[in-house]
């Protein structure tokens, strides 16, 4: 069995193939000069730093025993490298020669997987495929492995880490978007008649590829749909990035997410986009899609309602698979609200208490605490009149999502206190009254705070106490010290 294929369905667009191909050649030559440069001269400085250690005594050195042996472990380490660097290049010459091999017998994601020899290099099949590669990091810095749970740096060649089925891009500058589809198609021309379907009316561009298994009956299960930037054009991530082309980019993806939840697009991918099913894997189909140049961020957010927000992402997704379960909109939507607020607050309750429950350090763990504590409400207390697996479903799409999403620096420290207004606001309906006591609350909290901190620092003054001294040492503005100084005099 050979590995599985390339299948191109995009449109033949001549012109944009030329200037991919003209972009990444421009692109790769450059940098495979400056690799060189980089790698020469990083090989010679080592040399220089080993070379110091075996270089032979002079008349004034002491040769001990201590000197020789580390004459002995530097050669050693030489000879190290040299055959480590030669089984690295036989492996690369392995590789070129005789292809990919799949023996069988390993179980890949679990299950067994016939085994196939793929001898190409599936970038080489498309310019898209080439821009893909530019959309990874360093070798150092480049993260796969054969389980979307487990990806680590574990080749020593960029090619052998290609061949992974799952990959991450690179995270201090963005490249591609993905989409994560749950949907099981006929056939890859089925994916595309359906994308077409979903996304012409609104305008709205087909992503660049579809990456996913093709079983033997030629359907396409739950493909990862990954939207190409411009090569030379994406988002910066690090500190100190521009924090709007970050915005946009989350935007860009929710608004992508949300106009494919038609065709079963799951909002919780959205939790770790940068780790891929791998294009370039011979363990899986990969589709060419669309074989125009690819968009810009600011292109394609014309394109899309960027007004999409995490929460309606959510509430709409609960509304497709309430619909697939047979529920009205307003059933699914009424259960997706209650279910919501009852899982953040046993979160938060968790958080506050210090359970064991709360394992962030495994999210999977996290969300089977959640559906065993919350089922049995689930099902009968907050059902809303749904049957048990209904309400099931939609509980098991929040606790999935907020088992991911949760994050306790949100909901501030552990000595906050949600909840102190709740008799002050009991019916309360105006929201403008509801803000404006909030407000107050607030303000008086912080000012009770301010006066703390001062008549600490009085006290701590003693007798040489002045207004501009308390002012210096607490760090307020003297107009804050003049005007709460008589409370604080009082106060001591």
């Amino acid at each position: 069995m050979e590995g599985f294929r390339t299948i191109i369905l995009a449109d033949p667009n001549p012109v944009a193939e030329e200037l991919m191909h003209r972009v990444i050649e421009d692109g790769a030559h450059t940098r495979l000069k400056e690799i060189a440069t980089i790698d020469e001269r990083r090989d010679q400085e080592r040399k220089k730093r080993l070379l110091r250690n075996v270089a032979a005594p002079t008349a004034n050195d002491n040769f001990t025993a201590e000197h020789a042996e580390r004459i002995e472990t530097t050669r050693s380490i030489l000879a190290h490298r040299a055959k480590e660097k030669l089984s690295r290049t036989e492996r690369l010459k392995h590789r070129y020669e005789f292809g990919y091999v799949h023996d069988g017998a390993t179980p890949i994601g679990g299950k067994l997987q016939d085994g196939f020899v793929y001898k190409p290099l599936k970038s080489r099949d498309h310019p898209h495929l080439q821009a893909f590669v530019r959309t990874l990091p360093r070798l150092g810095k480049l993260k796969a492995g054969q389980t979307k749970e487990f990806v680590d740096n574990l080749g020593d060649s960029k090619v052998h880490f290609l061949d992974y089925r799952y990959i991450e891009g690179n995270k201090e500058v963005v490249g591609f978007i993905r989409t994560d589809n749950d949907g099981i198609y006929d056939s890859p021309e089925d994916l595309k008649r359906q994308l077409h379907k979903v996304l012409d009316p609104r305008g709205i561009p087909l992503p660049h590829l579809a990456v996913g298994e093709q079983s033997a009956d030629g359907r396409i299960h739950k493909p990862h749909l990954i939207t190409l930037l411009p090569v030379g054009n994406g988002v910066r991530t690090d500190e100190k990035a521009n924090w709007r082309p970050i915005a946009l980019l989350d935007a860009v993806s929710r608004a992508l997410c949300h106009a494919t939840l038609s065709m079963n697009s799951d909002p919780g991918g959205m939790s770790n986009p940068l780790r891929v099913k791998n294009p370039l894997s011979p363990h899986w189909t990969t589709v060419i899609l669309n074989e125009d140049l690819p968009l810009t961020l600011a292109e394609l957010g014309k394109r899309l309602d960027l007004r999409v927000t995490n929460a309606r992402l959510q509430r709409d997704h609960a509304v497709v698979v309430g619909d697939r379960e047979g529920m009205t909109e307003c059933q699914s939507n009424s259960a997706f609200t209650t279910f919501r607020a009852a899982t953040t607050n046993l979160l938060r309750h968790w958080h506050r208490t210090r359970d064991v429950k709360l394992d962030l350090s495994n999210r999977e763990k996290l969300m089977a605490n959640l559906m065993v504590e919350l089922g049995s409400e689930a099902r009968h207390s907050m059902s809303h009149g749904l049957k048990p697996q209904q309400a099931m479903a939609i509980l098991y799409k929040v606790c999935a999502y907020l088992a991911v999403d949760f994050n306790p620096a949100r909901i501030g420290s552990l000595r906050d206190n949600p909840g102190c207004m709740k008799d002050e606001l009991q019916g309360v309906r105006s929201l403008r009254t509801r803000q404006s006591l909030g407000a107050h609350h607030t303000a008086t909290k912080k000012r009770a705070r301010t006066l703390a901190i001062m008549v600490f620092y009085m006290k701590k003054a003693g007798s040489d106490v002045s207004k501009a001294r308390v002012a210096r040492d607490c760090g307020l503005s003297k107009d804050t010290v003049y005007r709460l100084w008589n409370e604080a005099v009082a106060g001591l």
